[in-house]
C-alpha cells in the first residue's frame, strides 16, 4: 500500500510530460521554429528512442536558437531517463533563466530534487510554481507525496484535498490521499476516499482489494 504514492505521483509525472508539453491552463502549447534546421532537429527528436542522441539534437538547437526553451525541457526529460539528476536540473534552470512560463520547469525542478531526496529544495520548487498558478493540481500531488516521504502527514493531506477541490474525480489524487491516510493510521478516512474513487471507477480491482485489506485492519483493530 504504501508504494501507492511513489507509483501515484511517478503516474502523474507521465500524464504531465507529453512529447508536447502543455501550459497552466491545460493547453498544447505546438512547438515549431521559422528555422528550418531546428525543424529537422525537432522531427529526429520526436523520434529518436536514444536519450543521448536527444541530448545532442538538443544541444544543437540550442547552439542555433539558445532561447528555444523546449530543447531545455526535452534535454532534462532525457537526463531524466538516464538518471543524470544533477543535469537534468542543471538544463530546467537554464530554462527558468529564460522567464518564458509556457513550460513549469519548476514542476521538473521539483520532481529531480525529489530524486535525489532533496526534499526542502524540492518543497521550495512546488512553491515557486503554485506561486504562478495555485490551481497545478499536480504540483500540489507532487507537493504532498514529498511531504509524506518527509512524515508531515497533516500537510500533505492539506494539498491533497486542495488539489481535489479543483479535480474532484482525478483518481490518481485520491489514490495518493489514501496512501497518505494509511500511512497515517486513518484508516476510516481511507476508506471514505476509497468509497469515492470507487463511485469514480467501479470496476478498478487494486481499489476493491485495497479496500477490503483496510476493513480488515479496522476489524483487527476492533478486536484488540
Amino acid at each position: 500500500m504504501t508504494d501507492w504514492i511513489e507509483k501515484a505521483m511517478n503516474r502523474t509525472w507521465e500524464l504531465s510530460n507529453d512529447e508536447i508539453p502543455i501550459n497552466s491552463n491545460g493547453e498544447i502549447i505546438k512547438i515549431f521554429s521559422d528555422n528550418p534546421k531546428i525543424n529537422e532537429l525537432l522531427k529526429k527528436i520526436q523520434t529518436s528512442k536514444n536519450h543521448r542522441e536527444t541530448i545532442e539534437y538538443c544541444a544543437m538547437i540550442n547552439v542555433l536558437d539558445p532561447d528555444f526553451i523546449y530543447a531545455y525541457y526535452k534535454k532534462s526529460l532525457a537526463y531524466y531517463e538516464l538518471k543524470e539528476h544533477d543535469e537534468a536540473i542543471r538544463c530546467c534552470k537554464t530554462g527558468l533563466e529564460k522567464k518564458d512560463k509556457r513550460i513549469d520547469f519548476e514542476f521538473g525542478l521539483a520532481w529531480y530534487n525529489k530524486c535525489l531526496k532533496k526534499y526542502e529544495e524540492a518543497i521550495d520548487c512546488c512553491d515557486r510554481s503554485l506561486e504562478i498558478d495555485p490551481n497545478r493540481t499536480r504540483v500540489l500531488a507532487l507537493k504532498a507525496g514529498i511531504l509524506a516521504n518527509q512524515e508531515k502527514y497533516e500537510e500533505a493531506i492539506d494539498c491533497c484535498d486542495k488539489a481535489l477541490v479543483i479535480e474532484p474525480t482525478t483518481i490518481i489524487l485520491l489514490k495518493i490521499k489514501i496512501s497518505i491516510l494509511i500511512i497515517d493510521n486513518k484508516y476510516e478516512q481511507a476508506i471514505g476516499c476509497y468509497d469515492k474513487a470507487l463511485a469514480i471507477e467501479p470496476n478498478d480491482e487494486e481499489l476493491q482489494r485495497e479496500r477490503q485489506d483496510v476493513l480488515e485492519i479496522i476489524s483487527m483493530k476492533e478486536k484488540t
